[in-house]
């Protein structure tokens, strides 16, 4: 029976440790909020094999760490701010939470007839940090704060309009969506893998996947370490930092400079319009194409071509084939004991120099 994996709004709110820098959800010390009252109780959860968390929020964010000797339980935290501890308190102790289960998935939730009414002079935050079994199903969703998952998990799906992402040695698929925040993830392991913010970093380390995906429109991609058999980044106003990589690349960028250091096996694929690229270390069949800025290229070893409307080449490895093509720029290539130069290499320039230092003969 097909189910929405939403439900109803929960304000959330979770702390992270000092390794994390989440936004700051609550609300200050202005006036109207200079007193604050929190109440803090555990939840117990009643857990089956297979069975799933899921959690959705209105301002806040949300943990979800591995089960301990505690067993499976919710910890929770009513933070409440207003003018005074007198009001601030009575708006905390008129919240009550329990925990809903529909079928296999257990949700937090604040019962309905406890739901203070919307009042400009308090603030409500409920944070929850929840211990599962390893191989738990987990999907959350707020407005704004954070989300920190670690743990062997089987499938989780993170959504955030306003707030930091952390994912930590989890297993199966994933996906991961933040409007406005950084998404960080080490150490993971699945099938797909796909990690989408509108303006923020993404900091990849350690993953293995089948396909890995990777967007962003004005923040920095860095990924180290990346096994997978295909792998597509993609940015409008950031650079992106790729190290250590296996597999099929399919890099793109808008504005922002590129550059790769290490990228082993299969066919890639590199475009910007107004960036520089720059190939370190590289294995395959690359395509390199970019409108107006420069494209550089060392330690290559495979087949190779080389395009930039404006902007120089330079290209240093042994090949197997090359072309290099530019309207205005300057062509400069260097082959070293190995390649296999032949007619199908093509190196054109309308208005710039081309320079070429071959060790072997043209048949």
């Amino acid at each position: 029976m097909s189910r929405s994996p939403w439900m109803p709004f929960v304000a959330l709110c979770l702390l992270l440790p000092a390794c994390q820098t989440p936004r700051d959800t609550s609300p200050g010390k202005s006036a109207a909020f200079q007193a604050k009252y929190e109440i803090e109780k555990s939840l117990p959860l009643d857990f089956q094999v297979d069975d799933e968390l899921e959690m959705d929020t209105a301002t806040g964010a949300l943990r979800v760490f591995p089960m301990d000797d505690k067993g499976p339980r919710i910890e929770t935290r009513v933070s409440a701010y207003a003018k005074s501890e007198t009001e601030a308190q009575a708006v905390a102790e008129s919240v009550h939470i329990s925990i809903i289960k529909h079928g296999q998935t257990h949700r937090p939730t604040i019962d309905e007839h406890s739901k203070p009414a919307w009042n400009p002079r308090h603030v409500l935050v409920v944070s929850y940090t929840a211990y599962v079994p390893a191989g738990t199903s987990i999907r959350m969703r707020n407005v704004e704060g954070i989300h920190e998952v670690r743990g062997r998990f089987r499938g989780i799906y993170l959504d955030s309009r306003h707030g930091d992402i952390f994912l930590q040695d989890a297993e199966g698929p994933m996906r991961l969506t933040t409007r406005e925040g950084k998404i960080t993830m080490r150490n993971l392991v699945g099938e797909e893998i796909e990690a989408d913010t509108w303006s923020g970093k993404v900091d990849l380390t350690q993953i293995r996947a089948r396909h890995l995906t990777v967007r962003t429109r004005d923040g920095d991609i860095r990924m180290e370490g990346i096994q997978a058999q295909k792998i597509l980044t993609r940015s409008s106003y950031g650079s992106m930092e790729l190290s250590g990589l296996r597999g099929d690349l399919v890099a793109q960028n808008k504005n922002g400079q590129v550059d790769i250091i290490g990228l082993t096996a299969g066919r890639h694929e590199i475009s910007t319009t107004n960036g520089d690229i720059h190939i370190q270390g590289a294995t395959g069949e690359l395509a390199a194409r970019t409108t107006t800025a420069a494209i550089r290229i060392d330690d290559f070893r495979g087949e190779a071509e080389l395009e930039s409307r404006s902007g120089d080449i330079q290209a240093r490895g042994r090949f197997g084939q090359l072309r290099c093509n530019t309207k205005s720029g300057k062509i400069r290539a260097r082959t070293e004991p190995g390649s296999t130069a032949s007619r199908a290499w093509r190196f054109t320039s309308q208005f710039g120099e081309i320079s070429l230092g071959v060790q072997q003969q043209f048949p």
